[in-house]
């Protein structure tokens, strides 16, 4: 197991709650930005967390699935931004693969690891099979 000491706790907590979340309702997700980045060797701190949806899934059941403790504050045609009110952490959710500049063929790349006593999704430098 991974620990990410440059991520600050409130964003590991976020991050918990957040992929609990999103595996109750069935929502596939990537995360991406500084927490893969970390995780693959490059230390990088981040007071956030960046999710690119592989479910194709409506605004509604998404905001449906953060609704008790998540704020939306933009809602945009491809990007979804909330802020946890619980620990004051911003979440950016990008609704399609091709926004992050990932294909279906990425999905191939996918990689479960446990940081933290969390189990995330990752993408890895070569296809896993």
């Amino acid at each position: 197991m991974m620990v990410m000491s440059y991520i600050p706790e409130q964003v590991k907590l976020c991050l918990r709650d957040l992929v609990e979340r999103l595996g109750k309702h069935k929502i596939r997700y990537v995360v991406i930005g500084a927490l893969p980045v970390h995780f693959y060797g490059r230390p990088r701190t981040s007071a956030d967390i960046d999710i690119v949806l592989v479910s194709r899934v409506s605004k509604e059941k998404l905001q449906k699935a953060l609704a008790d403790r998540y704020t939306l504050y933009y809602d945009g045609k491809t990007v979804m931004k909330f802020i946890d009110g619980t620990t004051r952490t911003g979440v950016d959710i990008l609704l399609h693969l091709s926004i992050a500049g990932l294909s279906r063929e990425s999905l191939k790349r996918l990689r479960r690891v446990e940081v933290d006593q969390t189990l995330l999704t990752f993408l890895t430098s070569c296809p896993c099979y």
